[in-house]
């Protein structure tokens, strides 16, 4: 209930865990944004980006008491952004079109 109250700041909702991947090796968190109040510039948006997913990977890590130095966390979670405009327009809320995703400490633009 307080995740779909909760407004948007600069853009993104507030980052939630998901689910697990269907190996059961990753825990993903999921980020909603808005693409029309995301930063303009490449460098900008893409910064904002990798800012949210950091913090979503060590917030998850830490309850899970898993490590940076190891990549143990960065391994762990997968963050995935979706548009909120797209999800509105899906059908099926599982097959909205992902955004971007951070894994691996890669951040990956689609």
């Amino acid at each position: 209930m307080i995740r779909d109250s909760a407004a948007m700041l600069d853009g993104f909702g507030i980052p939630f865990v998901k689910d697990l991947s269907n190996d059961h090796q990753r825990i993903i968190v999921r980020v909603l944004v808005s693409e029309k109040d995301l930063p303009r510039n490449y460098e900008e948006r893409k910064y904002a980006l990798l800012v949210k997913a950091t913090s979503a990977v060590g917030t998850v890590g830490r309850a899970f008491e898993l490590s940076f130095e190891d990549k143990s966390a960065t391994h762990a979670v997968k963050v995935e952004f979706v548009s909120i405009q797209e999800l509105v327009k899906a059908t099926d809320p599982k097959q909205a079109k992902t955004y971007a995703e951070f894994q691996d400490g890669e951040l990956t633009s689609h």
